[in-house]
């Protein structure tokens, strides 16, 4: 890999420091192998930014009560606003649904062949694309339009949720958790 993802190293290396639960759920970097077989899935190459990133951390592990194994554990909920990164397994997963809700007719809109999912809020009904051709960010919601060039690269992105992470979430019980005084003691035991 050629590109260095300076502001991913700099989250990982704060959650390392100050959110440990949260940082064991970031998984082994992804091999060369794997980011082939997702661009083959996917059909398009990947992001040189996002295969960095995938090299570093192959996203984070899935919730073991899922009985699909789709869903990202609420404690790797860590980058900007509830989102998980994705493994390169539900990269392609995640594109499959994309297209099937966009391109089927279930949502107004259109998924374009050239976005590459790579993190999402728990129910997929929110998330993160980059732009294939472009490199530039953009994010999709239940019932909105998809936002294309939200943030001009996934640097860009990452160095913004790092000033989130420091600013506005909170640790509980060694995780991050966001709009932390939002959430009473129930909610909270919820997480862990």
């Amino acid at each position: 890999m050629t590109c260095e993802l300076s502001a991913w190293s700099q989250i990982t290396e704060w959650i390392r420091e100050n959110a440990p639960r949260s940082y064991a759920q970031l998984q082994e970097g992804a091999t060369s192998d794997a980011l082939a077989h997702t661009r083959a899935r996917l059909g398009t190459p990947l992001p040189e930014e996002l295969s960095s990133m995938l090299h570093m951390n192959n996203g984070v592990q899935v919730d073991p009560n899922d009985p699909d194994g789709m869903r990202p554990r609420r404690s790797g909920e860590f980058v900007s606003d509830f989102y998980s990164i994705l493994s390169t397994h539900l990269i392609t997963r995640v594109n499959e649904h994309m297209n099937a809700v966009y391109n089927g007719g279930e949502q107004d809109g259109e998924w374009k062949h050239h976005w590459v999912p790579f993190a999402v809020e728990s129910d997929w009904l929110y998330g993160l694309f980059i732009d294939g051709t472009t490199g530039a960010v953009g994010e999709w919601s239940d019932g909105g339009p998809i936002e294309e060039n939200v943030y001009p690269s996934l640097s860009a992105f990452l160095e913004e949720s790092f000033q989130l992470i420091q600013s506005r979430a909170g640790i509980y019980n060694e995780m991050i958790v966001w709009d932390i005084d939002d959430l009473d003691q129930e909610d909270l035991d919820q997480l862990t």
